[in-house]
């Protein structure tokens, strides 16, 4: 995962570098440095496009009142690792796969610590099986009774749909993110990833300028 995002760190970092000018018998793309100290860069489009031209209107979500078993049933059918938790249109958290374990974590070191453990005469613990049994049950009661509002992150990372795709680069650099929703008045209106600026630049539809 980090090569992965390290690979695509270096694309964004190619897009927001500004250009060095050709060497005398050196490649018309020169090399790009791998670091951004200045944090300033210019890209020029033949059109002007901002985050909405560049995101994907089509987005999977999820309501804060979802239980978990059908979250992860989520998971499977879509085939994603996370989801944007949208209520009346109005997005109001994001939750993910990680999310979800660190959950199960937590329910189960409460459940040990509420379990019963009966002493018999000699000083000993009750047979292990029985314990891990009545660990499970608690985990599975209390699970029942979870939302993905419980779980979800309500900290937002998010790019406006009129953003300069400048903007929204940033951003990802920033917090060293794959995607982030995008938002209109507070509405979920779709998602960029960096993998939209790596088609971006791909297809050549924008330029690195000074």
């Amino acid at each position: 995962m980090s090569s992965q995002f390290s690979l695509l760190s270096h694309a964004l970092l190619w897009l927001t570098q500004p250009a060095a000018p050709a060497q005398c018998g050196t490649s018309a793309l020169p090399p790009r440095p791998h670091t951004n100290p200045s944090g300033n860069f210019r890209m020029s489009t033949p059109v002007h496009l901002n985050v909405r031209d560049l995101m994907h209107a089509h987005v999977y979500t999820v309501p804060p009142s979802m239980p978990l078993d059908e979250l992860e049933e989520e998971f499977l059918a879509k085939k994603v690792s996370g989801f944007p938790v949208v209520e009346e249109g109005q997005l109001v958290g994001v939750v993910s796969r990680s999310d979800v374990v660190r959950q199960l974590a937590l329910e189960r070191s409460l459940a040990e610590l509420t379990s019963d453990f009966y002493w018999d005469q000699a000083g000993f613990h009750e047979e292990p099986a029985q314990s891990m049994r009545q660990v499970a049950d608690r985990v599975g009661q209390r699970i029942e009774d979870l939302r993905v509002e419980d779980l979800m992150s309500r900290h937002l990372i998010v790019a406006l749909a009129d953003d300069s795709l400048e903007t929204a680069a940033q951003k990802l650099l920033e917090h060293h993110i794959h995607r982030m929703p995008v938002v209109d008045a507070g509405r979920l209106v779709g998602m960029i990833s960096t993998l939209d600026y790596v088609r971006l630049f791909s297809e050549r539809r924008v330029q690195v300028s000074r």
